[in-house]
């Protein structure tokens, strides 16, 4: 399945999940996208927050919606020059394509240093080194050879007309790993092994398996082996996205956590400003546990001076600092106003147009009395009437008076203006003067010169204009003086206040970014949850879907290796998520219960590490065609080399599978169990002279090597009549011993109990006995059965390579000899065939 059916499918389940919000399901969504998409559905969220991102590289960046790299890859030849256990350049070749090889030779013959440079080679990296101390790293380089190290590895890709060929090599006298130069050539061509494109595919369906690999397999963590596993599953999408999605959410309540931790540290000094009304709002703005909770905007707002929050406090200060009383012009400018007033007043009176104004007053009054009573007689001469010509009269009389007192009537209002200014003046103190108190401002000077200085306020007729002015000239020191005193009490009280209240807003300052940060990042902390829950559940039941082939496969292996055991694989799950993802293993031993690696052999631990490695390595999306094992038999019994041998015989039927080992049990096993494979033998000389062989079963070598001796000219006379009965000998006694094993194993006996049978065989006739008649104390009857079955050509055969050295064959007879023998054996071997 590619990546993007992936995330359809995701997206599929996501619109299906009713319980799942439409938010959460859109950070998955943009989780699997990647941290641009994540931040952006955080953002469309209101939950965006600019925390730094932590560099993302590696297996954390990588997403499954690339290609596969490269189809079919397949092994032509391997050659190695200076590297490990190679001197002089040797070249191992193999055959493409699906089927068996096996590279055979003793310990120190230098065939696993192939294996080894082959990983090298794709890698960067050796499994024997990895995990050690620097010492392991030594003596990469051989010792018999002082050229350049080379290893140089040709494929042939599916679709390819070109084989690929990938070199390395380091100088001569370089013994540092790192200073290698790799090149690519034919199918592809670059510089370094990101030319191959492979290094996904090598690290996903990685197609070595290291004999220390195979041996370390038990001290691998359940993470790791978890890890192995999932990496072929194709859900690396899902899988990086649930850990982004638990990053993301990681960071916010490390971050938020941290926030509230300052937060609390900063309470206790909003606290202990009691008196302070912005500290008493800014610490109920983050009283709340919780960020999510803070009235943030109201702390800002408090900090930035836009609101001074409560009736008193910081703004009665302030009031009372800047307290207003008049000023000392007005009430000189409003004194001199009302003496002024007065004066013109007294002086407009004595004169005519005063005189004028009084007598127009008093006849203006006289027209208000008439107006009312109507004609009467006049009250202040009472010989005058007061009737309708009098009106007439009066009245022209008023108007031409007023005209002739409009002086006076100016002074006058000019004295009425002037008063009612200095009585503007006279006002009661302000209402925020007897709050003073509450901000401990002692107001009783001021109130006092105040109430005295207002006093007269209260009756505009109680005083003259010139007590009035010496009632504004008095009383204003005392009140100037007052009031001086009570906003220098007021301003050093707020500047007390604000020394106190300036580094606890400072420090609020700094930290509301972070708050505001915090507070967001909580406010997505509900989705995000659900998100990474919701994911890590869907990631759970894909991957149990697409590891269950993989497991089933593993268990097939397992019943196929474990040969002989008592240990039963009964389940293999992928579990967990994070930091407790495990690779189960669940075993049971004779019908109990137990844990896999607890109760295991090393040989059966061997065997497991095999069935967990071959499925993964062989699955039809891994892009090699090959699979290299190196030495997997030892610890192994021999029933489990049997069943090896069949495992292997099933994964070459679709790859590749190159197995090196030194023990002869494996190439017996395929050799009796008749299963197709080319066998390859390295052998090591001095100075680290290694070669490598095709060979033959060990009946048709023994048969060549007879020919080639009798065909070689130089040898000393009667060598080769003497030794041809030798190799006769052999190559029949290699036969009776291949159908004594083919018949006894393949009828259920232990491979311990038919090799013993075959040690205590040690006469030609005693084995022959044993293929012929399964018993060997039937020697007797040998030579009758065969004359008479197989005809005197075969008996012959059978008694000139039994007398062997003791009755050297002539040598012109010898080629004859080999010839019978070759017929012979073949008859033998038909023996062990199914009837």
């Amino acid at each position: 399945m590619t990546g993007t059916t992936l995330l359809d499918r995701v997206q599929a389940e996501i619109g299906a999940d009713e319980s799942l919000t439409v938010a959460a399901g859109r950070l998955v969504t943009a989780a699997i996208e990647g941290d641009d998409a994540l931040d952006r559905a955080l953002a469309a969220d209101g939950n965006h927050r600019n925390l730094p991102r932590p560099d993302r590289t590696g297996d954390e960046a990588r997403t499954s919606f690339a290609g596969k790299a490269a189809t079919g890859v397949f092994l032509n030849s391997i050659a190695v020059q200076g590297f490990r256990g190679i001197g002089p350049r040797c070249t191992l070749a193999l055959t493409p394509g699906p089927g068996l090889t096996l590279v055979v030779g003793r310990n120190g013959s230098g065939k696993s240093s192939f294996a080894e440079a082959l990983e090298s080679l794709l890698t960067g990296e050796n499994h024997r080194w990895t995990g050690r101390s620097a010492v392991w790293k030594q003596g990469w380089r051989n010792l018999h050879c002082v050229e350049a190290v080379e290893i140089e590895t040709r494929f042939t890709i599916e679709g390819e007309r070109q084989p690929l060929i990938v070199r390395c090599a380091w100088p001569a006298g370089e013994n540092d790993l790192e200073s290698v130069s790799t090149t690519v050539r034919g199918a592809r061509r670059g510089d370094g092994r990101s030319a191959l494109g492979w290094d996904a595919a090598l690290s996903i369906y990685r197609p070595f398996l290291p004999y220390n690999e195979l041996g370390s397999f038990a001290d691998q963590t359940p993470s790791a082996l978890f890890d192995t596993m999932s990496a072929a599953l194709g859900i690396d999408a899902l899988v990086v996205a649930g850990e982004r999605l638990r990053r993301c959410r990681l960071e916010r309540e490390k971050h938020a956590k941290a926030v509230e931790a300052d937060c609390r540290e900063h309470r206790p000094a909003l606290a202990g400003l009691d008196d302070d009304d912005r500290a008493r709002t800014c610490g109920a703005a983050i009283a709340a546990a919780r960020a999510n909770a803070w009235d943030l905007d109201a702390l800002e707002l408090v900090l930035e001076g836009v609101i001074d929050p409560g009736e008193g406090g910081m703004t009665l200060l302030r009031g009372l600092a800047s307290l207003q009383i008049p000023s000392n012009e007005a009430v000189h400018t409003a004194a001199e106003r009302l003496q002024a007033g007065d004066e013109r007043a007294n002086a407009v009176a004595a004169t005519d147009a005063g005189r004028a104004e009084q007598i127009a007053e008093l006849l203006a009054r006289s027209l208000d009395l008439h107006e009312a009573h109507g004609d009467q007689p006049c009250p202040v001469c009472k010989d005058g009437v007061l009737d309708g010509d009098w009106r007439a009269r009066t009245e022209a009389m008023v108007e031409r008076l007023r005209r002739d007192s409009k002086e006076a009537v100016e002074a006058r209002q000019f004295l009425e203006e002037a008063r009612i200014e200095a009585y503007a003046l006279l006002a009661p103190p302000p209402a925020e003067l007897r709050r003073a108190g509450e901000v401990d401002i002692d107001p009783g000077t001021l109130m006092t010169a105040w109430k005295c200085w207002s006093a007269v306020s209260d009756d505009l007729t109680n005083l003259t204009n010139l007590q009035l002015i010496e009632h504004m000239r008095q009383a204003y020191a005392d009140l100037a003086a007052a009031a001086t005193t009570l906003r220098g009490q007021a301003s050093a009280e707020l500047e007390r206040r604000e020394d106190r209240w300036r580094p606890v807003a400072r420090d609020l300052r700094d930290w509301l970014p972070e708050a505001k940060a915090a507070a967001v990042g909580r406010r997505a902390l509900p989705d995000l949850k659900k998100a990474e829950s919701w994911l890590n559940l869907a990631t759970g039941r894909i991957r149990t879907e697409r590891f269950r082939p993989i497991a089933d496969s593993s268990a097939r292996v397992w019943e196929l290796l474990r040969q002989n055991s008592a240990v039963s694989l009964d389940h293999l799950e992928l579990s967990g998520h994070a930091n407790q993802r495990r690779l189960a293993l669940d075993v049971s031993i004779d019908g109990a219960d137990g844990k896999a690696l607890g109760v295991m052999s090393q040989g059966e631990l061997h065997a497991l590490a095999l069935s967990l490695f071959l499925p993964r390595a062989l699955l039809p999306e891994s892009p090699f065609g090959f699979v290299v094992i190196d030495d997997p038999v030892q610890a192994m019994d021999p029933g489990k080399v049997d069943g090896l041998a069949r495992v292997l015989d099933m994964a070459a039927r679709t790859r590749q599978v190159v197995v090196f080992t030194h023990d002869e049990r494996l190439p017996e096993s395929i050799r009796r169990l008749q299963i197709h494979a080319d066998v390859v033998e390295v052998t090591r000389r001095a100075e680290s002279v290694v070669e490598c062989r095709k060979t033959r079963d060990p009946v048709k070598q023994y048969l060549h090597d007879a020919r080639s001796l009798i065909r070689t000219d130089g040898l000393p006379a009667g060598a080769a009549a003497r030794a041809a009965p030798l190799y006769c000998r052999l190559a029949l006694e290699a036969a009776c011993t291949e159908v004594v094993r083919r018949r006894r194993i393949g009828r259920g006996e232990a491979h311990a109990a038919v090799a013993e049978v075959l040690t205590e065989a040690r006469t030609l006739l005693q084995k022959l006995a044993l293929a012929l008649f399964d018993d060997a104390g039937r020697a007797g009857d040998v030579m009758e059965r065969i004359n008479r079955q197989w005809g005197s050509r075969a008996g012959d055969a059978v008694a000139r390579s039994n007398r062997g050295s003791h009755a050297p064959v002539p040598l012109r007879e010898t080629e004859d000899l080999v010839a019978k023998t070759e017929s012979t054996t073949r008859s033998i071997l038909a023996l062990a065939k199914p009837k």
